[in-house]
């Protein structure tokens, strides 16, 4: 019917359409108002692991990209058939942190997929300034996953403060550490990344490592016998936070990244903390400044984006699609094309 779309939203059980909990329904075809775009959505992002709507029916898609197919009144910059990125956060635009460049820490902010409807239909309605213009010579599937996931790992490296001879360690490469640790690279930082995968490991040194580790039973002081400046984790570790005072060399940093289940408190050794001047910083989501800055390097051939896409798959492939992202123990990312 030309009054919808169709989407693709998150059943609570399986039900007659199959066995997994995606299910593709209509929606009411979206129509820009003041200052909002419509966009025919091209490639939409799922992230394995991810925390489920909160809503039974919920459209998924945690970021994605595509073309502005209208635009509404008050909109300027835009134009029809522009290539664009769509949020992973959705701000108000106008608080005090959103007006400093923090639109992560926006008090309002919303998580498409999550809290709010996504982004994997044929057509969405967005507020216009949260796009960001693509070049067109970024495939939408590779474009989706920087909102997505690559802007996360240039958020917390500029947190981190990596630069030329700066040692870098990452525990895990997952989609997100993949990242980290290819951006770790290109900023001149020496990169050991810890994986005890090796199909993750072999990821990660074609992404830039220096040399790539695997943990198993052994304490991080252990694996780690030379000093590093900056140690990327993903919160909660227990055993990360009072290791890191033992692995950092003095004036290092720990940047603690964030996961859907970060929580609790973990113990730091103040007297190792305080003698060595050790920073403890945390990183969550991206900025739109962020993002602009990563597409213009994709545009560039600078930045390798393939590596931690695990799966491409088209709306008639949502089973194979859902399987992908159950069975990957990689953490790569999964991309749907929803027309």
């Amino acid at each position: 019917m030309s009054g919808e779309v169709r989407a693709v939203v998150h059943a609570a059980t399986p039900g007659d359409g199959g066995p997994g909990h995606l299910r593709a329904v209509g929606r009411p075809a979206p129509v820009a108002g003041h200052g909002q775009a419509v966009v025919e959505v091209h490639a939409a992002l799922l992230r394995p692991g991810a925390a489920p709507p909160l809503v039974d029916g919920t459209v998924v898609g945690t970021a994605a990209a595509g073309v502005v197919a209208a635009v509404g009144t008050g909109v300027g910059g835009l134009q029809v058939g522009d290539a664009v990125t769509l949020p992973a956060l959705v701000t108000c635009g106008t608080c005090g942190v959103c007006r400093a460049g923090r639109a992560n820490l926006c008090p309002a902010r919303q998580r498409p997929g999550i809290d709010v409807d996504g982004w994997l239909a044929e057509r969405v309605v967005v507020p216009a300034g949260l796009l960001v213009s693509a070049a067109a010579t970024v495939p939408a599937a590779l474009a989706a996953s920087v909102p997505g996931i690559v802007a996360d790992a240039y958020h917390a490296l500029k947190r981190a403060g990596v630069g030329p001879d700066v040692s870098v360690a990452v525990v895990g490469a997952d989609a997100l550490g993949l990242h980290v640790t290819q951006l770790a690279a290109l900023a001149g930082g020496v990169v050991t990344t810890l994986d005890d995968r090796p199909a993750a490991r072999e990821r990660a040194a074609d992404l830039g490592a220096d040399e790539v580790l695997t943990v198993g039973d052994r304490a991080l002081t252990d694996v780690l016998v030379e000093p590093v400046d900056r140690l990327f984790v993903r919160g909660p570790q227990p055993l990360t936070a009072a290791a890191a005072a033992r692995v950092l060399a003095p004036g290092g940093r720990l940047v603690v990244l964030d996961s859907d289940d970060v929580a609790g408190d973990v113990p730091m050794p103040t007297d190792l903390l305080v003698r060595r001047e050790l920073d403890v910083v945390g990183a969550t989501g991206s900025t739109p400044e962020d993002v602009v800055e990563l597409l213009d390097l994709a545009a560039e051939g600078r930045l390798i984006l393939h590596t931690a896409v695990g799966g491409r798959f088209t709306v008639s492939e949502l089973g194979d699609a859902e399987a992908a992202l159950g069975s990957d123990e990689d953490g790569l990312l999964v991309v749907v094309d929803p027309r």
